[in-house]
């Protein structure tokens, strides 16, 4: 699959506005296992959400520690500890033949395009009505002085600490 993609820059100002402008447009090839098994992590963590920038979200947290990290996003989906998604029936199989998946699937086209909805220091989410572990969201929320939490829909998106 090849799309044209416009590279985006952003700024954010102290009332956390975030500006957006272009600044080149290149060629992009989207690989397919690449395209569905981050829709299979989007849907296995957030399938059921009702703010499609909650999909885009989770997603984004994927390719926010991929890029950093310089790997995969297979790397990043499998690693251990990371994503509780990977190990649920949505994630194995149930995704084949529910109709929220292709929501999904639309979710992480459009990411694997570029298209971003929050600064790249954002590299975990949890959601506080299906989560059990909340040790590590305490510390994340005692670390967001300066960077608070984003709420999109069922999801907190938080910055890391290293980052910011």
């Amino acid at each position: 699959i090849v799309v044209l993609l416009l590279i985006w820059n952003y700024t954010t100002s102290k009332t956390k506005e975030i500006y957006f402008n272009t600044t080149k447009v290149e060629e992009v090839k989207i690989n397919k296992s690449d395209l569905l098994l981050l829709a299979r992590i989007i849907y296995a963590e957030a399938g059921h959400e009702k703010e499609y920038d909650g999909l885009l979200g989770v997603g984004q947290v994927v390719l926010n520690r991929a890029e950093r990290k310089k790997t995969s996003i297979k790397n990043i989906i499998y690693q251990k500890g990371q994503f509780d998604g990977v190990r649920s029936k949505n994630f194995k199989y149930r995704y084949k033949t529910c109709k929220l998946f292709k929501v999904s699937l639309q979710a992480a086209r459009e990411l694997l395009e570029g298209k971003r909805i929050l600064p790249k220091t954002v590299e975990f989410f949890h959601n506080p009505v299906t989560s059990t572990d909340t040790g590590w969201t305490r510390y994340l929320e005692k670390t967001a002085r300066k960077n608070p939490p984003i709420d999109i829909g069922n999801h907190r998106f938080f910055h890391n600490p290293n980052l910011v």
